[in-house]
């Protein structure tokens, strides 16, 4: 079951899915957002599990600047199916994600 997060005026989120762990980047991995929660514990694991599935499992990779934010999802525009994060300064709307920048060890 998802964790709830408070949003900043006291409101309960409560995610109707579960964490996922999505990478970012065009050619290379340049970081990872865990959405649906706020838990940095519980987004690192999901990122290095993403990480590990995704990629050679043998590699070593640091999860740096854990950023809590609040967004929505949008279309990018450049290519049919990519999106891009839109930051919710207020927090009042959108979902819970956790960023973190990646590097390779």
């Amino acid at each position: 079951m998802p964790t709830p997060v408070y949003r900043p005026d006291g409101r309960l989120y409560r995610p109707r899915k579960l964490p996922e762990a999505m990478l970012l980047g065009y050619d290379e991995v340049e970081g990872v957002c865990v959405v649906r929660t706020h838990s940095v514990e519980t987004a690192r694991d999901l990122a290095m599990a993403a990480l590990r599935r995704d990629f050679n499992a043998g590699e070593v990779w640091n999860l740096n600047n854990p950023r809590c934010e609040w967004g929505h999802w949008r279309p990018a525009g450049r290519e049919p199916g990519e999106r891009t994060w839109v930051r919710d300064e207020t927090g009042l709307s959108g979902q819970a994600a956790v960023f973190f920048d990646v590097e390779l060890s």
